[in-house]
């Protein structure tokens, strides 16, 4: 991993923690959210990630879903998000847990009530455990600041809080690795920014216009229809 120290090292400290903690993590799409997230492996984890487009109930048959694949267990049918939470409340309530629910407005179909029900589960059964991480992370700005990082059904009850901004500068350069030079990686860094999805897009080995021409005009380049993704999602 390329930069990201300071983050790694607030979550590392959770997982060390001898109190229960709910965190969240957010910021734009493409910035390596779940890339972080991922990269800090734990002894028990379980991850859980929402399939954009899903309705609600199938969001929670893909969360019970992904209970049965990581702990190996038969599939539980549950029909409302409690009896789901129920499920994963067998496996988190004791032990040293590192538990991230991945694009929360997607797993809650953009509604507040999963976190008022998350609310509801973290305080009557999960903070009990003092050794559980939980992390809700999300790229729909809109819902995770206003019904997450805002919230007062959270209020009190996070104890981190990630807003995971573009790489700077200096550590995005070492994308290229020193096969371009300082003028040139500047030149690439006031068109694609520090994001990192956008700078693994990158052929260093080509000059900015060729990258250019390949990434932003050639039809199936990476960049051609991004912005008009990114927009309809967050909006």
């Amino acid at each position: 991993m390329i930069g990201r120290k300071y983050e790694l090292s607030i979550l590392r400290k959770t997982q060390e923690s001898n109190r229960a903690e709910l965190g969240v993590v957010y910021g734009r799409r493409r910035v390596g959210k779940s890339f972080l997230l991922k990269s800090l492996k734990a002894k028990n984890e379980l991850y859980f990630e929402a399939i954009r487009g899903l309705s609600l109930q199938e969001q929670i048959d893909h969360f019970c879903k992904q209970i049965a694949e990581q702990t190996k267990t038969v599939p539980v049918a549950a029909k409302s998000w409690q009896e789901a939470f129920d499920t994963l409340s067998i496996y988190i309530t004791s032990g040293r847990w590192y538990v991230v629910l991945d694009e929360l407005p997607c797993m809650a179909s953009e509604k507040p009530q999963l976190v008022s029900i998350l609310k509801y589960y973290w305080d009557n059964k999960w903070k009990q455990n003092s050794k559980l991480t939980m992390v809700l992370c999300g790229s729909i700005a809109k819902f995770m600041v206003n019904h997450v990082v805002h919230s007062e059904v959270l209020h009190n009850r996070k104890t981190f809080e990630i807003k995971l901004e573009p790489l700077p500068c200096n550590e995005a350069a070492l994308f290229f690795k020193k096969k371009r030079s300082t003028y040139e990686i500047t030149q690439f860094l006031m068109v694609f920014g520090g994001i990192p999805k956008y700078l693994e897009q990158l052929n260093a080995n080509r000059s900015l216009v060729v990258n250019l021409e390949e990434l932003c005009f050639k039809k199936g380049g990476f960049f051609v229809n991004e912005f008009e993704t990114l927009f309809k999602e967050q909006f």
